[in-house]
C-alpha cells in the first residue's frame, strides 16, 4: 500500500477519534463531579444533532453556526434535568440512579423513533467535502476544526475537588451536568 494512503487513513482516524474524545469529555466531567453515570448521554447528543438537522431544514441555518445556540439550549436542558429529575435520586442507592437514567434513555430513544423514524438524516453543506493538503496528506476541513475545539477546553484550569461539594446534588452538580450537555451538543 502507498505510504500516503496509509497516512491519510491514519489522519482521518485520528480526527474521528478526537470527535469521540470530545463526546467522552462531557461524560467524564459529570461522572467526576457528581458521581452519576448518565446513560442518556448518547441520546442527548442525538437529540442535539436532530435539533441541528431540523433547524437546518426549516431555516437553512449553517450547522456550524448553530453550535453555540444548541449548546446553550442543552446547557439549560442539562441544568433542568439535574435540578428536577436527578437531584432527588442522588441520596438514594446507586442502582436507583442507574434505573432512572436508563429509563430516561429509553424514553428518549423511543420518542426519537416516533418523531423521526428509524431512517438516518444528514445535512448537505457546500464545505462538507473540502479538504486541505499538507504534502501528500489530506485533512478533512470540518473534522480538523475539532482539534481547535478540544484545545480550547481548559481542562487543566478546571479542577473541581470533591471536598468542594457540600452535597453531590448542589448547584455545582447542576452546572457540571449543564456543561456536559453543552459539550455534547457540539
Amino acid at each position: 500500500m502507498p505510504l500516503d494512503l496509509v497516512a491519510n487513513v491514519f489522519i482521518s482516524g485520528l480526527l474521528t477519534g478526537l470527535v469521540y474524545g470530545l463526546m467522552a469529555l462531557g461524560l467524564s466531567v459529570i461522572f467526576g463531579v457528581v458521581r452519576v453515570v448518565n446513560f442518556a448521554h448518547g441520546e442527548m447528543m442525538t437529540i442535539a444533532m436532530y435539533a441541528t438537522v431540523m433547524l437546518f431544514a426549516a431555516l437553512g441555518l449553517d450547522p456550524l453556526l448553530l453550535v453555540i445556540p444548541i449548546a446553550a439550549a442543552f446547557f439549560a436542558f442539562g441544568y433542568v434535568l439535574q435540578a428536577g429529575l436527578i437531584n432527588p435520586f442522588i441520596t438514594r442507592p446507586e442502582h436507583s440512579q442507574f434505573l432512572l437514567l436508563v429509563a430516561v434513555a429509553i424514553i428518549m430513544v423511543n420518542t426519537l423513533l416516533m418523531m423521526f423514524g428509524p431512517d438516518s438524516r444528514n445535512v448537505q453543506v457546500d464545505y462538507q467535502l473540502e479538504s486541505f493538503a499538507i504534502g501528500p496528506i489530506l485533512f478533512d476541513t470540518v473534522r480538523a476544526t475539532v482539534r481547535q475545539r478540544v484545545r480550547m477546553i481548559p481542562t487543566d484550569d478546571i479542577r473541581i475537588e470533591r471536598s468542594m461539594l457540600s452535597d453531590r446534588a448542589g448547584t455545582l452538580g447542576g452546572i457540571a451536568l449543564a456543561m456536559k450537555h453543552g459539550l455534547a451538543a457540539d
